[in-house]
């Protein structure tokens, strides 16, 4: 299973500009459960999260989950209460009982 993080300064525009077209475009910041890219697998989905941690915008994602997988790692992510690499990749690992590999 591989996860995904990336993180930008919330004073640097054209980072953050790199990092919101990473994202789906809802009208609010919070877990976004999405349907994958019409090719891929139609049980495939990506979750993802948007979280200000200090004065960096981060977004965190898991790509190709089933709806099943996709709502234990959003339950599994609400009670964090200090957002980290870390504590994203161990909530996944947690909730899918599955090894997790960070890529960059």
């Amino acid at each position: 299973m591989k996860i995904y993080a990336a993180g930008a300064p919330l004073d640097d525009e054209e980072a953050i500009m790199y990092l919101c077209a990473l994202l789906p475009s809802p009208n609010y910041l919070c877990a976004v459960v999405e349907p994958p890219d019409p090719a891929q697998d139609p049980e495939q989905e990506s979750v993802r999260f948007v979280r200000c941690l200090g004065r960096d915008l981060w977004v965190f994602w898991v790509p190709d989950v089933s709806s099943d997988q996709a709502a234990a790692i959003t339950a599994a992510c609400e009670p964090i209460r200090r957002w980290s690499v870390e504590a994203f990749t161990a909530a996944v690992g947690r909730a899918l009982g599955a090894r997790v590999t960070r890529v960059q």
